[in-house]
């Protein structure tokens, strides 16, 4: 430093305890104990440090019963008991991953398998919606049919009902006109006649059951016979009217000529008057005609 006047400041590191001289050494020279001694001392200063326990065996194996074999021992018995809780410490973090991956496969299964459940729920509901819409629908129809049904049932109760009326109306004289379906204009009128005739208190403008029965309390005729122009009632029954023959002109007036025939004056009389006639022409009939 006073070489350089402070400007370098020299730097020093080394592992020696003891002095070390690069001048000759005037002291005594080193006998067999001291080298072993200096010797086992600087290979432990080597391996003292390492955090490996086969290095400090490397000094165990060269110095069994060394100065530093009992502290080399504990280290190596320490190393490895710290090697063995890194081992173990390891070993559960790689079980805490392991596990902490197996609870995620677990969350991720519980989670499908919740997915999984809400879509099978949502399929049953849509099913049981579909089936409610289905039952509705049945229901539906089968209440149609049966309107249908009961609405066909009251058609041809209605029918049979018309038709045992007209039937009874023509029974009794009243006539309910052609065949026809349904309450027509001449059925009603026809039932007018025998309510009006009857003086019984029924509808007319519908057929009813108690009309039917009224018409079957009455076992004889009820509305008079009604005849067409030139027909009379003959027991019960219309038949045309006989009409006399007309006059017919005789056979003699036939033959006799008109009158301006007989009075016409003849231009010749006497002898001479008519031809003579032959054959059919001389026949009586014929000779009056020609005013012979």
């Amino acid at each position: 430093m006073a070489a350089t006047k402070d400007r370098q400041v020299p730097w020093d590191h080394s592992a020696l305890r003891a002095k070390l001289y690069f001048t000759p050494n005037l002291g005594p020279p080193l006998n067999s104990t001291n080298f072993d001694q200096q010797a086992e001392l600087l290979f432990w200063n080597g391996v003292k440090d390492s955090k490996s326990p086969s290095i400090l065996q490397t000094y165990l194996d060269r110095f069994p019963t060394g100065t530093f074999s009992g502290l080399a021992r504990a280290i190596i018995e320490h190393l490895r008991k710290e090697d063995a809780a890194r081992v173990a410490l390891a070993q559960r973090e790689d079980e805490l991953k392991r596990a902490e991956r197996a609870n995620q496969e677990v969350k991720r299964a519980d989670e499908q398998r919740k997915a999984e459940e809400a879509q099978r729920s949502e399929e049953l509901r849509v099913l049981q919606e579909e089936m409610r819409k289905a039952q509705a629908a049945l229901k539906a129809a089968e209440e149609q049919r049966l309107a249908l049904l009961s609405a066909d049932q009251t058609s041809k109760r209605g029918n049979e009902l018309v038709q045992g009326i007209r039937r009874e109306l023509s029974r009794v004289g009243c006539d309910p006109g052609v065949a026809e379906t349904g309450w027509s204009a001449a059925t009603r009128e026809a039932m007018r006649d025998f309510v009006r005739i009857t003086k019984l208190d029924l509808p007319t403008d519908s057929p009813t059951q108690e009309a039917l029965i009224a018409l079957n309390a009455h076992r004889n005729r009820v509305c008079p016979l009604k005849c067409a122009s030139g027909q009379s009632e003959v027991n019960g029954r219309c038949v045309a009217t006989a009409t006399p023959p007309k006059n017919r002109p005789s056979q003699a007036a036939k033959q006799q000529p008109p009158a301006e025939a007989r009075e016409r004056p003849s231009s010749n009389s006497g002898v001479g008057a008519c031809p003579s006639l032959k054959g059919i022409a001389a026949m009586p009939e014929i000779r009056a005609l020609a005013g012979c």
